[in-house]
């Protein structure tokens, strides 16, 4: 069998450090999955959509609910207004008519108050509505036991793929020292005498 060659090495080395590194971080496969829970962008994009989905049944209970509506008011308004006013002067001096000027001040404030409540009696298509979100909800939910069933696999065959690359790389080692022993071993019979050149 062939030497690995250095690019072999290179990456056989690389994956017993980057499994003896993962292992560092977290020994157990219960670690490393507690490690997934929190770091997984899939899983987290998930639950951020089981998030919007569940808030859908409650917005479609939203009409079949009482409603109540409040308001208030308040208006102020004032109106000033001049105008002229003859009159007639009896006065024995100066008999005639005279202008006077009546100037009227109007301030009017109003308050008003307003509180509604109305319940809708029957609206088929609100509560197939309402239906229609409960469905989304449990489907919702069962998408999200998919996506944490799926990080458990994932998470696991990533766990035995290191485990399996691990192993790959200890049997490669010690094959590669088996022959390495081979080979010193052959040239030391070549060195007796023991063997042919071509047998090296």
């Amino acid at each position: 069998m062939p030497k690995l060659h250095l690019p072999a090495r290179a990456l056989a080395a690389a994956v017993l450090s980057s499994s003896l590194c993962f292992a560092a971080q977290a020994d157990t496969l219960v670690d490393i999955y507690e490690l997934a829970l929190e770091n997984d962008a899939q899983l987290k994009t998930q639950i951020a959509q089981y998030n919007a989905d569940i808030e859908l049944e409650k917005l479609a209970l939203a009409p079949l609910l009482p409603q109540a509506r409040a308001g208030y008011s308040f208006t102020d308004s004032e109106n000033d207004s001049t105008r002229p006013n003859v009159v007639f002067n009896d006065d024995p001096l100066n008999p005639g008519f005279d202008q006077i000027d009546v100037t009227s001040v109007t301030e009017t404030e109003t308050d008003g108050y307003d509180v509604s409540l109305s319940q809708t009696l029957f609206d088929l298509s609100a509560w197939f509505g309402w239906r229609a979100g409960k469905e989304q909800t449990q489907q919702a939910e069962a998408n999200l036991s998919a996506a944490q069933q799926d990080l458990i696999v994932r998470v696991v065959q990533a766990y035995f793929g290191v485990l399996r690359a691990q192993d790959n790389l200890r049997a490669s080692q010690s094959q590669e020292r088996a022959f390495e022993r081979q080979l010193e071993q052959t040239r030391q019979r070549f060195e007796v005498g023991l063997i042919a050149i071509t047998d090296v």
